[in-house]
């Protein structure tokens, strides 16, 4: 047993009752090994360090960043997981980590979890390509029941009776839709998307997720497309589309290009038909070639 003066003794008691000194750290204070000092605290009596409860509360270890990840890989994470609809898996799969990794990574973050995300709206694109088919099924059945309210021709042996005028109020179908304006309307919209849509270019050539964005202009021109179709039903609504009509480009730049190069042919028309004498349909013959 090493050889302490009473007030070393008594200073050392104090450490080891009072405090919540690391017995190592009281030890190496007065020099001795910490089992010397269990054995003096035995042989002094002292009260024992198990049978007490902490004199302050156990410090929580300093916040740190998780394993594995940089904070710019973190504040990458969290803004593909928070402020894009980009799936989770593919999040996960391009940092070679699974899905539920990402989840918990967000849970412990305290990021907005996807799972509170309000519900989503239909996309612009997707209802002005749903009003266009509307009309335009409006306006077929319309067609369809002028035609049968016709009167049949009478037969040659009999006097022609005269069949009054049908009464277009009366239609159970209602008035046909004015499928002029409503090119014209849904053209408007879709320049607007068209500029929408090249801002999102853009904003994918600066860097980011790509991907992401990459697939949410082609969702876009996808949509636009169908309702550019439909669009140029109205304005020519004898001629039918053709299989070449639907056919997709297969590369994303020239399905770009051929957007573009439709829309102008439309808005083309469109002007050219304000300038004239304002009842020809704008001539749509470039936008199917």
């Amino acid at each position: 047993m090493c050889k302490l003066n009473a007030e070393a003794i008594a200073r050392a008691r104090q450490l080891y009752e009072q405090t919540d000194v690391p017995l190592t750290s009281v030890a190496t204070q007065f020099e001795i090994s910490r089992h010397t000092l269990s054995r003096l605290a035995l042989r002094e009596g002292w009260t024992p360090r198990a049978s007490r409860p902490r004199v302050s509360p156990r410090p929580r270890p300093p916040g740190r960043q998780p394993r594995g990840y940089a904070p710019e890989m973190l504040a990458e994470l969290r803004r593909r997981y928070v402020d894009t609809d980009e799936p989770v898996a593919r999040i996960a799969d391009q940092i070679g980590v699974h899905r539920d990794t990402v989840e918990l990574l967000a849970r412990k973050q305290g990021w907005p979890l996807r799972k509170d995300r309000p519900p989503r709206e239909l996309p612009v694109t997707m209802q002005m390509s749903a009003d266009a088919a509307a009309t335009l099924q409006q306006a077929r059945a319309a067609d369809i029941g002028v035609a049968a309210a016709l009167p049949a021709p009478a037969p040659l042996s009999e006097p022609a009776a005269v069949a009054p005028e049908p009464d277009p109020g009366d239609s159970p179908l209602g008035p046909a839709p004015d499928s002029a304006l409503l090119a014209l309307r849904l053209e408007l919209a879709v320049e607007q998307q068209l500029r929408k849509v090249e801002t999102l270019h853009e904003d994918a050539t600066l860097g980011g997720s790509r991907a992401a964005e990459a697939e949410r202009i082609a969702r876009t021109l996808a949509a636009l497309t169908q309702t550019l179709f439909k669009v140029r039903q109205l304005r020519d609504p004898e001629r039918a589309l053709t299989a070449a009509d639907d056919e997709m480009p297969a590369d994303a730049e020239l399905f770009r290009s051929e957007l573009a190069r439709r829309i102008e042919a439309f808005v083309r028309g469109r002007d050219d038909g304000r300038l004239s004498a304002g009842v020809q349909p704008a001539d749509a013959g470039d936008a199917g070639a």
